[in-house]
C-alpha cells in the first residue's frame, strides 16, 4: 500500500540462488521484473506466465527483464515466457471483459522511448557560432 500510494513498485528478483516463492505480483502501479536465472523449466516459465498474466489482467503493467549477459540464452528465455503470457491471454479473452487481448506481450521498444542516436556520422556545423 505504501509503494502504491506513491506511484512506485518494488522490483521483484528472481536469482539461482534466490528464487522468487510468491504466487502474485503486487505493490504498486506497475511490476518490475527482474528473471536472472541461467535457465528456466518450461514449469518455471508457466508460472511466471500465470502470474504476469494475473497481473496483467488487473490493469497493472509489467516490465520484465532477463538476464542476457552470458549467452543468448535470454532471448528464447523471453520468446519462451511471451508464448506462455500470449497463450494465457488468448485463453482469458473468450471469457473476460478486461481480457488480456489489449496486452499482449511485445518486444518492441514503446513508442514513448526516446529515439536512439543514429549510426551515421553527423555534420558538425563550422565556423563560429
Amino acid at each position: 500500500p505504501l509503494l502504491a500510494a506513491r506511484d512506485v513498485a518494488w522490483c521483484v528478483a528472481e536469482t539461482d540462488e534466490a528464487p522468487f516463492l510468491g504466487d502474485s505480483l503486487q505493490g504498486g502501479p506497475f511490476v518490475y521484473l527482474r528473471l536472472r536465472k541461467t535457465d528456466y523449466t518450461d514449469e518455471e516459465s508457466h508460472a511466471w506466465a500465470r502470474r504476469i498474466s494475473s497481473a496483467l489482467s488487473e490493469g497493472t503493467d509489467v516490465y520484465c527483464y532477463i538476464k542476457h549477459e552470458d549467452s543468448a540464452a535470454g532471448v528464447d528465455i523471453a520468446e519462451r515466457l511471451g508464448r506462455h503470457v500470449a497463450g494465457l491471454a488468448a485463453d482469458h479473452a473468450a471469457g473476460s471483459p478486461r481480457a488480456l487481448r489489449k496486452r499482449r506481450p511485445s518486444f518492441e521498444r514503446p513508442a514513448s522511448s526516446p529515439p536512439r542516436p543514429s549510426s551515421s556520422p553527423q555534420r558538425m556545423p563550422s565556423g563560429p557560432p
